[in-house]
């Protein structure tokens, strides 16, 4: 599964992505008014395959990036974007800044653990594993991590989006440190 690393930016029309992405960026662009639960039968629907994420892979990230992430479009109030996992792979604790909605696709067995903020305190809330082609869902309160404890890479698709244009939807993420 692992293809060169890639250099590539968003492209600049949309008909130059596969017909799937087409589809997916085409809904997101129709409005504003999406649920998590909406935004995940979105990307079911445009049925969205790694082999066409592959331009956007990332597996020769750095070791201090964590996992490999490119920006594969931004909607004005959407990014869509592909995330590299490799063997080892793990994203710190996070929320997603000032995402309302969204959704996360993953084409390999991910560990994932989801936290809550109670008390000015980071707690354990629950272990929701991805297995290959899962979808799960993305709000503004969802705290998580995600990392690759196997032995093969593999890549994700995650949508974040809010009801307003923003330059950056997720550039004003939390990320908790359980240590301090």
């Amino acid at each position: 599964m692992v293809a060169a690393a890639s250099s590539l930016s968003p492209v600049s029309t949309v008909d130059a992505y596969p017909q799937s992405l087409q589809c997916l960026i085409q809904t997101l662009k129709q409005g504003t008014a999406f649920t998590p639960q909406r935004v995940s039968m979105v990307l079911k629907n445009a049925q969205v395959s790694a082999d066409d994420l592959f331009p956007w892979a990332d597996f020769k990230h750095s070791p201090t990036d964590s996992y490999g992430r490119q920006l594969l479009y931004h909607g004005g109030n959407f990014e869509i974007m592909v995330m590299t996992w490799l063997p080892g792979d793990f994203s710190a604790i996070h929320d997603h800044g000032s995402t309302q909605w969204g959704a996360v696709q993953c084409f390999g067995h991910a560990d994932h653990y989801i936290y809550r903020f109670c008390d000015h305190k980071l707690r354990d809330y629950a272990t929701a594993h991805y297995t290959p082609g899962m979808i799960r869902a993305v709000n503004h309160d969802l705290i998580h991590q995600m990392g690759n404890t196997g032995d093969e890479p593999f890549l994700s698709l995650h949508v974040y989006g809010s009801p307003t244009a923003q330059p950056d939807i997720t550039g004003n993420a939390r990320v908790f440190n359980l240590f301090s």
